[in-house]
C-alpha cells in the first residue's frame, strides 16, 4: 500500500516540478568504514542508494545531511561534515542538484523510518548487484579517484 502511495506522490510531483520549472536541492551522504561503505535501500524505489534526501526550508545542505542520516541510518554524525561535490540530476524530470558529503558516525542505531526496508554495510570491492548507477559512480570517484563528473 505505502508502494502505491509513493508512486502516485512521485507522479504528480514529477509533473508539478517539471512544469513549473521548479529547481530541487538534496543531499546524500558518503559513508565508510573499515573498507565498508553504508548504503539505504528504500520501500519505495528499487536499488542501493547513499542515504540523504531534500533539504527542507529554512535548513542549510549539511544541516540537512546530518538530519537525513539520523532518520535514514540512525546515525550520530560527528562534525564537521565533509564537502565532496555539488551534482547536476536531470534524471527526475526536473532541474535537481545533489549535494555530496562526506560523513562520518559517532553511533548507529536501529533505523525506524517507514521510506528505509534495509541498511547495510557493503565491502568496498563487494557492492550491491542493485546499487544505483550514481551512487556506483560516486563511490569510484571519492573511493578509487576516478575522474569526478558533474552529473549526478
Amino acid at each position: 500500500m505505502l508502494h502505491v502511495f509513493y508512486c502516485i506522490y512521485g507522479f504528480f510531483r514529477r509533473l508539478l516540478l517539471s512544469a513549473l520549472r521548479i529547481k530541487t536541492v538534496g543531499v546524500r551522504a558518503l559513508i565508510v568504514k573499515n573498507k565498508k561503505v553504508l548504503l539505504v535501500r528504500h520501500t519505495y524505489i528499487d536499488g542501493w542508494y547513499f542515504p540523504g534526501g531534500g533539504v527542507n526550508a529554512y535548513e542549510t545542505a549539511p544541516q540537512a545531511v546530518i538530519r537525513e542520516v539520523r532518520e535514514e541510518v540512525a546515525g550520530i554524525v560527528s562534525k564537521p561534515v565533509k564537502l565532496l561535490g555539488v551534482y547536476y540530476n536531470t534524471k527526475p524530470g526536473w532541474d535537481d542538484y545533489v549535494v555530496l558529503y562526506k560523513v562520518e558516525l559517532e553511533s548507529q542505531g536501529t533505523v525506524n523510518d517507514r521510506e528505509i526496508a534495509e541498511t547495510r554495510w557493503f565491502d568496498l570491492n563487494q557492492l550491491p548487484n542493485d546499487i544505483t548507477e550514481s551512487t556506483k559512480k560516486r563511490i569510484e570517484e571519492h573511493i578509487f579517484g576516478v575522474t569526478v563528473e558533474e552529473r549526478w
